[in-house]
């Protein structure tokens, strides 16, 4: 997929340090990366690898945008000068959200709760240990836990040989976006050994990171989730609970988890093998790829800690009957959860109420206009299903997501790549070399 130069520069505004960039910038650091301009269609943009190109390259794409600042003239001009961005992208840099043009939320402002949120540490057992006894109705029920290292909060981070700690050809635990690090099975024959079992969690690390952690098992027993704090702070990673309990029987029944098309090739390949390691795989890719139309809750993801913003979508809820069933933190604003069973009878009930909610989310900033296979403004406030909570997290903490940073020493992944996932990459390379050299599809 394509990415106009304008829609790079609305996801940096919208996601992640929420950094507003020149177009000039992006087209220079496009070319300084290897990346030219496409065609596809009636549409003209660069492959959207080069966004995550980008935020790895961020303090140099800061830099040269600093540069690019020039002072304008007591007299504004009656036409905003963009140089020469019509000439790849045909449109303007128009305001895009409300609090654009509200002094109280300029871009300035935004950087500085940034730096303050920098200081916030998210822990959210409470919450995890109250849904679990609101939900636990039997030995059968459980919650999945998992610790994952994101892109987005490591994208200035590099190992030891000066690589990024994240690969774009994939590897047995990692990818482009995500370092996977270990998971938990949250269940009990009580209600209160389910919850004792999430304060206490015996953590299974994932094989391409066991090396670095010294076993293949973490088992916590300070009833404060030690063992999630212990591998959070090491990785500078996020854990993670599912916000509405499984049933464990259903997934020990091979029957219903057939492969679709959806399933990724690298867990096909995993199907019908027994080792624990790829137990481990298939577990993970089922209980955070595999959402159930019937799970009643939904997570509204608020990322604007703007109040007025936040009783909007109150109100909003109150209006079509909803309450919300809990409320926490997270780094960028605050999520709900809300059980839309409560007004909506059937799946597709639920789904066509979260759908017009999202469109309500939407009319809070402005238009949002479909542009070919894409939509021209990412919304910071959205209601999706099923989506797992944050459970415990550290990576505001500054001094975490810098170059070399004292959590990073010595975990190089990508340098010990099992032999499997080396001649995979080189398969991969070779492929793509024949394909391009030979215009093979």
């Amino acid at each position: 997929m394509l990415l106009t130069v304008n829609e790079i520069i609305k996801r940096f505004r919208t996601e992640g340090q929420c950094y507003k960039f020149n177009p000039k910038t992006i087209s220079y650091m496009a070319v300084k990366l290897g990346y030219n301009l496409k065609r596809i269609g009636g549409k003209i943009g660069y492959d959207q690898s080069l966004y995550t190109a980008l935020t790895r390259h961020l303090k140099e794409l800061l830099d040269y945008d600093s540069q690019q600042t020039v002072k304008t003239s007591q007299k504004p001009q009656k036409q905003q000068n963009l140089g020469d961005y019509y000439t790849y992208n045909g449109e303007r840099d128009n305001i895009d959200y409300e609090w654009e043009k509200n002094e109280e939320y300029n871009f300035m402002h935004m950087k500085k709760r940034i730096i303050k949120e920098g200081a916030e540490i998210i822990n959210n057992i409470n919450v995890a240990c109250k849904i679990i006894r609101d939900q636990w109705s039997s030995p059968d029920d459980y919650w999945y836990l998992f610790i994952t290292q994101r892109v987005k909060d490591n994208f200035n981070v590099v190992d030891d040989n000066g690589n990024s700690i994240f690969s774009s050809k994939g590897w047995d635990d990692g990818n482009e976006k995500e370092n996977r690090i270990g998971y938990a099975v949250i269940m009990g024959n009580t209600v209160e050994e389910a919850v004792n079992s999430l304060l206490n969690p015996r953590i299974k690390i994932f094989g391409s990171v066991i090396r670095y952690v010294g076993t293949n098992e973490i088992q916590g027993n300070d009833g404060r989730m030690d063992s999630v704090i212990e591998l959070c702070k090491k990785f500078n990673a996020r854990a993670y609970l599912s916000q509405y309990k499984r049933s464990y029987k259903e997934f020990t029944d091979p029957k219903k988890f057939s492969i679709s098309r959806f399933t990724p090739s690298e867990i096909k390949s995993l199907y019908g093998k027994t080792d624990d390691e790829s137990l481990k795989r298939i577990f993970h890719y089922v209980n955070v790829n595999r959402p159930k139309p019937s799970r009643p809750f939904y997570l509204i993801d608020c990322d604007d800690e703007d109040p007025r913003k936040q009783q909007q979508v109150l109100d909003q809820l109150s209006k079509v009957g909803l309450s919300v069933a809990y409320t926490y933190q997270t780094h960028a604003g605050v999520h709900y959860l809300v059980d839309l069973s409560t007004v909506a009878n059937s799946p597709s009930a639920r789904k066509d109420l979260a759908k017009n909610l999202n469109t309500y989310f939407r009319s809070l900033y402005g238009k949002e206009e479909e542009k070919g296979d894409h939509l021209a403004q990412t919304n910071p406030i959205e209601i999706e299903r099923d989506k797992n909570i944050i459970l415990y997290s550290e990576v505001g903490v500054n001094g975490r997501n810098v170059a070399n940073p004292e959590w990073q020493k010595g975990l190089n992944f990508r340098a010990n790549m099992p032999t499997e996932s080396i001649m995979r990459i080189v398969n991969n390379v070779i492929n793509e070399f024949i394909r391009r050299e030979f215009n093979v599809i």
